[in-house]
């Protein structure tokens, strides 16, 4: 065989094996962009209940997944739209296997009747009610 044929059938057998690569590759649709926008809560008629569940758990963020605690599954939870006046009642569910407490950033909240007590901490399996009013 000549080094001409030889060196077409190397290229040959080369963008056969890059086209089975491409189609052999496993190809992964997303659902949703890796990072998207938290949902929102809005509050109605001057109230606003959240269920807020601690759990671990896994979480996948683009092709990477991961162990962390997650609230209500997810990694970025919600984010709460409130009012001036309007009440807020959180009922935080423990299922971790550690304490955690319940705590606000970035709100003017009273630290009077556990209103934003960094000290309280809630056991695993148990439950924890929040009421504040937004000033």
């Amino acid at each position: 065989m000549a080094v001409r044929e030889m060196q077409e059938a190397a290229h040959l057998v080369l963008l056969s094996l890059a086209v089975m690569s491409f189609y052999a590759a496993p190809q992964t649709e997303r659902s949703e962009p890796p990072f998207a926008n938290p949902p929102m809560l809005y509050s109605r008629d001057g109230q606003l209940h959240v269920d807020l569940v601690a759990a671990s758990g896994a979480y996948t963020i683009g092709d990477h997944q991961f162990q962390g605690m997650l609230f209500n599954g997810q990694y970025m939870p919600s984010v709460w739209r409130l009012r001036p006046g309007d009440t807020l009642t959180v009922t935080l569910h423990n299922r971790l296997s550690q304490e955690t407490n319940f705590h606000f950033h970035g709100l003017d909240v009273s630290p009077l009747k556990n209103g934003d007590n960094v000290f309280l901490h809630v056991r695993p399996g148990g439950d924890f009610q929040l009421r504040n009013q937004d000033p």
